[in-house]
């Protein structure tokens, strides 16, 4: 008798510890919500660590009457704030809420032109001047999934409007 008080006693205090270790289910929204921070964390490091490095050929440019050769120069870009994110609920049924990503990144650029994509790809004289250009990253939940809907970006150096982000980036 002693000994089934006793198991009995024992199996009471292993699910009671199980419950206690068990996280709390998530609503729908608050998986959403939880899932699309981590897409946002995610991206933010992955955009920082590879910095988009590119090498890109400029041809000759004419501002305010002065001349600046064409040529190769290496730029390299990097989130300059925290991202703003929002998650919202919408009317749809397939996809019943939008999550937008909000950020700016900082560009810089080198100080030189170089005769060749070789050379720019080395160089490291890179401006302190840096430019700062808006993007929004549009994404819908579909099926418990977060879909990239679109990619627009913003630069502030010319009157285009919003533009669509080019491939790769």
């Amino acid at each position: 008798m002693y000994r089934s008080a006793l198991y009995v006693c024992f199996a009471v205090l292993m699910l009671a510890i199980g419950c206690a270790n068990k996280p709390p289910k998530l609503s729908e929204e608050e998986q959403a919500v939880a899932s699309f921070q981590q897409i946002a964390k995610d991206y933010v490091n992955i955009y920082n660590q590879s910095k988009h490095e590119q090498v890109r050929h400029r041809d000759e440019l004419r501002s305010m009457a002065v001349v600046v050769p064409g040529g190769w120069w290496k730029v390299y870009s990097e989130i300059a704030d925290d991202p703003k994110i929002d998650v919202r609920r919408t009317d749809s049924l397939v996809s019943p809420y939008v999550g937008t990503l909000d950020f700016y990144v900082s560009v810089h650029a080198t100080e030189s032109m170089y005769g060749s994509q070789d050379s720019a790809s080395q160089a490291t004289d890179f401006s302190s001047k840096h430019s700062l250009i808006h993007h929004l990253r549009t994404y819908a939940y579909q099926n418990g999934a977060w879909v990239l809907q679109s990619r627009k970006y913003l630069d502030d150096a010319n009157d285009e409007g919003w533009q669509d982000c080019p491939d790769g980036e």
